[in-house]
């Protein structure tokens, strides 16, 4: 069960106050009984210091609500002492929910949806207000205006001001509860799926016709979270001068993919990028050890026809690109020369999160089907082989977004950029951002101050 984050309001003092705090949130509980919401009031006890350092201790009650999100549910914590829980009182949330992957809430009850809108800023919507109503005089405009657009028969549309409804069940801080949001109404809105359905279909619409027209880029807020990983700091680093330097290209490519955080495609293939930038050095570094080990040989005669035409098919350059090979195999010339096997298992197994999700069919499942790393081999099995297949496979789903795509290399559709799959990528970012350190390193020269 997902749940959003507790709010501790225990040094916050609120605008106003609720008389008989208990009691608003028991009847509030009721209220989700009512409509077959799970709810509670649930207390935590909690320590923190004084200003001279004395530890108080000070319990802090919620009221606990597993609201439906589809067919699974996520907790929404409604604190005492906070305008949230005055919010709750004078609404009626407990006849909305949560709808799966957005930033929104609907209602079986009113058959109502309602959506957080990105990029809705006041000269945007000013410019929307004035296409609709020529005569409206913008200088006079509330900085969210309900706006109502044309509509299609059974659906009304409007954009306007969020509801109270949507600060409670959404955890937003209250400070900032009123949002632009994209709200629809129709009797076709009675069911999870048909309320995401007609959502993003109408949503899509709605926008790409305001973009079209005024150049005002606006887009249904995706559900915030998802997989996060934090990468660990070395707590015994210290600075020392600057002894080597790096080739810009990558380097540029690399501070791309960092500075692109909530964009995991994009992460992604920036950082593959740095990879690729590679492969011309490392795939013709394996092809020269293939020649030298050909003629090695001894039995190897440059006389025989068919010496020469193994040699020939064991370095053919692939018909597109640079470099030797096809680009699977460049790939796996770059990460065989970069990283040892000891490195990469030692980064795969330093965490064990992350090590479960490389590691285990749910994680190859969630991302891309077939290519687990298996561990449990011998520890001296080298991963290099089966972390560039799955690192390929990622690039394959994410680059191959044209119609119809047949999933050539077995590893799933193509991957969309809010997709629960694109979610889920952040321990595949976090192994990809180590194999383009490693090689920015391997690519290092010493550093040269003179022009």
């Amino acid at each position: 069960m997902d749940s959003q984050s507790k709010t501790d309001t225990s040094t916050e003092v609120p605008d106003f106050v609720i008389e008989d705090e208990l009691d608003v949130m028991k009847a509030l509980v009721e209220r989700f009984t009512v409509r077959g919401v799970d709810a509670k009031v649930t207390e935590e006890e909690f320590t923190y210091e004084d200003e001279k350092g004395r530890p108080i201790s000070q319990t802090q009650r919620y009221v606990e609500a597993a609201i439906p999100v589809g067919n699974k549910h996520r907790t929404v914590y409604i604190p005492e002492g906070s305008e949230v829980l005055g919010l709750a009182r004078d609404s009626q949330v407990e006849l909305w929910q949560l709808i799966e992957g957005y930033d929104a809430i609907w209602s079986p009850v009113t058959n109502e949806v309602e959506c957080v809108v990105v990029g809705a800023t006041r000269i945007a919507l000013s410019r929307v207000l004035q296409a609709i109503d020529a005569g409206t005089d913008v200088r006079e405009m509330a900085d969210i205006p309900d706006i109502d657009f044309p509509s299609p028969a059974g659906i009304s549309i409007r954009i306007g001001p969020s509801r109270d409804e949507w600060a409670v069940l959404s955890g937003s801080a209250v400070a900032n509860r009123r949002r632009p949001t994209l709200k629809l109404r129709g009797d076709a809105i009675n069911t999870h799926h048909h309320a995401r359905d007609i959502l993003e279909r109408i949503g899509n619409s709605v926008f790409l016709q305001i973009d079209f027209a005024t150049q005002s880029a606006m887009y249904l807020q995706r559900e915030r979270g998802g997989l996060s990983v934090r990468m660990p700091r070395r707590r015994d680093w210290r600075p020392a001068p600057p002894s080597h330097e790096y080739d810009s290209e990558p380097m540029e490519l690399y501070w791309y993919a960092r500075s692109a955080r909530g964009m995991p495609l994009l992460q992604y293939l920036a950082f593959y990028q740095v990879l690729e930038f590679y492969y011309p050095i490392y795939s013709e570094k394996q092809a020269q050890k293939v020649v030298k080990d050909r003629f090695k040989g001894p039995l190897f005669d440059i006389h025989r026809e068919a010496d020469l035409s193994a040699l020939l098919s064991a370095i053919r350059t692939a018909t597109a690109g640079r470099g030797f090979g096809d680009e699977r195999s460049q790939l796996n010339a770059t990460i065989e020369e970069c990283v040892t096997p000891d490195e990469l298992r030692q980064f795969i197994e330093s965490d064990k999160q992350r090590n479960e999700f490389l590691t285990s069919n749910k994680g190859a499942d969630t991302v891309v089907r077939g290519h687990t790393i298996n561990l449990k081999k011998s520890a001296t099995t080298d991963l290099r082989g089966e972390v560039a297949d799955r690192v390929y496979a990622i690039r394959c789903r994410i680059v191959h977004s044209k119609a119809g795509f047949d999933d050539a290399e077995g590893s799933g559709s193509m991957m969309l950029p809010f997709s629960p799959e694109s979610r889920a990528l952040a321990h595949d970012i976090s192994l990809i951002s180590f194999l383009a350190r490693e090689v920015l390193v391997a690519g290092s020269r010493p550093l040269h101050l003179t022009p």
